[in-house]
């Protein structure tokens, strides 16, 4: 095995650990988390050489996973010699209710660490089965560290029976600037947009939740009264040939996009759409994509679902609307068409500055570093 070598040995080790992490988001938040923490990450590959460039100095270590394809079931029998070697005073991963958080906790009581898990969780009805709700109990009362993603997060982990006090309130990560930003490239002569097409972008799950079938709705009552707007969608999921195979004339579907591409598409747009519909099982956890459309400059229209509604300063950055209804995103999708014929557009992203990645990596080392229960502090 080759040894794991740092130069700074002044920062503590932190260990990442779960399939969640090779996701590129999360991954290339590791970059910035690097400037307080030794950081290895140990997750399933494989993982883009793109994306190792740019989580450096971060380490990612892929290994085989059990049940690769399950994310609440996911763990590996093949860290025992990592953990020897690196010696992690901080293990980290993700939910209450998976196998890889309940494993993390027990690594970190062998190895005397400190467990840190976040959760997005803010459904009640989460977790179904018997097994994941034993090991969220354990995992609640053993855990060092609980990072709620919003504060219904917050609020979900409390009904669940956690403790206040080792509750803190921080995103899973933040929006990259090197990605995210609002001089750089675009897509639109790629996509065949002209300069007089209004350009209305939907990124992410193509899923009913999302509300896909709200804007496709949108989409065919406005085909042929405006027809400057055009629907752009971008991502994959079930509804993907939905979307693919409509006959509307002003709906066109570009494919998904790798993660580093992804502030090319942004810029490629007039206003991002992101009309979440809750449901039984789920609530919009956070929704970064319409940050990151902020971050490049581009307005948004959100549904009031779960945690979209924090970070909206409506009519400076975008437009909040309620969920399920396509009365209330046309409305709005035409209140900005009009604003941008008179080239009244101009986006306010300071709102959005605390989600930046730098940002959200110095609250996790604050908390975690200056915290009265980080026994090693005093080592650093």
């Amino acid at each position: 095995m080759m040894r794991i070598n740092f130069a700074d040995h002044k920062k503590p080790n932190l260990l990442v650990y779960g399939i969640t992490w090779r996701e590129p988001r999360n991954v290339i938040f590791m970059h910035y988390l690097s400037s307080y923490f030794n950081i290895l990450v140990v997750t399933a590959g494989p993982v883009k050489n793109e994306l190792l460039e740019l989580v450096k100095p971060a380490i990612i270590r892929p290994l085989k996973f059990i049940f690769n394809d399950k994310i609440g079931f996911a763990v590996t029998p093949y860290i025992r010699n990592i953990l020897k070697e690196f010696q992690p005073q901080f293990i980290f991963s993700i939910e209450t209710h998976s196998f890889a958080a309940y494993h993390s906790i027990r690594m970190a009581a062998k190895l005397r660490a400190m467990s840190v898990i976040f959760t997005w969780q803010n459904v009640k009805t989460i977790p179904k089965l018997w097994i994941q709700k034993f090991i969220q109990k354990a995992i609640l009362k053993k855990s060092d560290f609980l990072i709620a993603g919003s504060i219904h997060s917050k609020y979900y982990l409390l009904n669940k029976g956690a403790e206040e006090k080792k509750i803190y309130i921080i995103p899973e990560t933040g929006y990259d600037r090197r990605i995210f930003l609002i001089k750089g490239d675009n897509l639109r002569n790629i996509w065949d947009y002209g300069s007089s097409d209004f350009v209305v972008l939907y990124s992410g799950r193509l899923v009913k939740e999302k509300g896909i079938e709200v804007i496709l709705r949108v989409a065919k009552r406005i085909e042929h009264k405006l027809k400057n707007i055009k629907f752009a969608f971008v991502g994959t999921g079930p509804l993907k040939e939905k979307v693919e195979t409509s006959d509307l004339t002003n709906v066109r579907y570009h494919g998904p996009y790798d993660f580093t591409d992804m502030g090319k598409v942004m810029r490629t747009c007039d206003l991002l759409i992101y009309p979440s519909i809750s449901t039984k099982y789920w609530v919009e956890q956070f929704g970064y994509a319409p940050i990151e459309a902020v971050a490049c400059g581009k307005p948004v229209v959100v549904s009031n679902s779960g945690a979209l509604q924090f970070f909206i300063n409506n009519e400076k950055n975008g437009t909040m609307i309620s969920e399920d209804s396509f009365e209330s995103l046309e409305n709005a999708i035409i209140l900005w068409f009009e604003r941008w014929k008179s080239r009244l557009i101009s986006v306010d992203t300071k709102n959005i500055d605390k989600y930046s990645a730098e940002n959200i990596a110095k609250a996790y080392a604050e908390i975690l570093l200056l915290s009265e229960k980080t026994k090693y502090k005093k080592n650093w």
